[in-house]
């Protein structure tokens, strides 16, 4: 539970970043939305690829 709201907390104060950015482009915005969505099914399902994919994304 503690890492869902770590994930949820992060993950807002990101998005709320880049949308005051006007150099942000979409592409980040899509790889930060995914790997949000990745790391969610990873606490669900505990796959392992879904966290590597997320990681991926976020880099």
């Amino acid at each position: 539970m503690q890492k869902n709201a770590v994930l949820i907390l992060a993950t807002s104060q990101a998005y709320f970043l880049m949308t005051n950015d006007v150099r942000t482009d979409a592409i980040l915005t899509s790889c930060v939305i995914i790997s949000s969505w990745l790391f969610g099914t990873y606490f669900e399902k505990g796959k392992l690829k879904n966290l590597l994919f997320a990681a991926v994304l976020l880099v």
